[in-house]
């Protein structure tokens, strides 16, 4: 996994870069904005996009699908076990219901979402009720 990657659509120098070995995709997740883009090799994969958001490109090689970038959420559930993903007011309740289906059955540390508010990003800590401005240089 890289990290220090810049976001495409927030320009967010966090974003992480990850390949899968066995499969070669590609995917690129912004954890402040939730923008994703994966990039699947045509000779071994096709997109399989359900979300209206997305958006598929080709080129010779890859198919390129990605989405997002009006939020993200992070859940931590243990020391190994954290969750991410976009969300937007689209998703919010089935965000909302997964929190809550893990917070009944499962010891959840850590449940974060992010969004943009008057132009500034902001992280809200769902358990502890708080909201941190999330700065370009962190």
């Amino acid at each position: 996994m890289d990290t220090n990657i810049i976001c495409l659509k927030c320009n967010y120098h966090k974003a992480i870069k990850e390949l899968h070995h066995v499969s070669g995709e590609l995917f690129i997740n912004c954890p402040r904005c939730g923008y994703w883009r994966q990039y699947l090799d045509k000779k071994g994969s096709s997109p399989n996009v359900k979300d209206t958001n997305s958006f598929i490109k080709e080129t010779e090689d890859y198919y390129i699908v990605g989405g997002g970038g009006k939020g993200a959420f992070r859940i931590e559930s243990g020391k190994d076990m954290i969750q991410i993903g976009s969300l937007d007011k689209n998703n919010r309740d089935a965000f909302e219901y997964k929190v809550r289906e893990m917070l009944q059955f499962k010891k959840v540390n850590k449940v974060f979402y992010t969004e943009k508010q008057l132009g500034v990003w902001f992280e809200f800590d769902v358990i502890n009720n708080t909201k941190r401005e999330i700065k370009d240089d962190e």
